[in-house]
């Protein structure tokens, strides 16, 4: 099974909500490439390789979460996340992470909007709840 982190919050009344979360990146790159563990012996060691469409769809999970979305279908392509390029490497980690919440965010509620009625992503990391 993956990997999923869990966000539990625990109120006074005794009652309770979850909140599922992607899997780590380190477990998704562990995944997509197949292997068990990953280096023993610091940077210098190479136990896998992976393809640039592998690394981008895992990176879409993560920014899909960073983001806050909880969205249906596919898992927001190129033209939903692209935009979020420039200001990660021009503006730094603060900027990228402000365009995810406002921008990105608008982005994947319009995406919301037009794939009604599609799968969770959840579906296409075969998590069941």
């Amino acid at each position: 099974g993956d990997i999923l982190p869990v966000e539990i919050s625990l109120y006074e009344d005794r009652s309770y909500d979850f909140k599922l979360k992607t899997p780590p990146a380190p477990f998704l790159l562990k995944k997509y490439t197949k292997i068990q563990k990953g280096a023993t012996k610091g940077k210098n060691e190479t136990v896998a390789t992976i393809s640039r469409d592998t690394l981008k769809e895992i990176a879409e999970i993560k920014m899909a979460e960073e983001a806050r979305a909880d969205f249906n279908g596919v898992l927001c392509g190129r033209a939903t996340w692209k935009p979020a390029i420039k200001p990660f490497a021009a503006e730094g980690e603060k900027q990228g992470r402000e365009w995810l919440s406002t921008e990105g965010k608008k982005n994947i509620e319009n995406l919301n909007d037009a794939l009604k009625g599609a799968k969770s992503w959840k579906d296409k990391l075969e998590i069941e709840e």
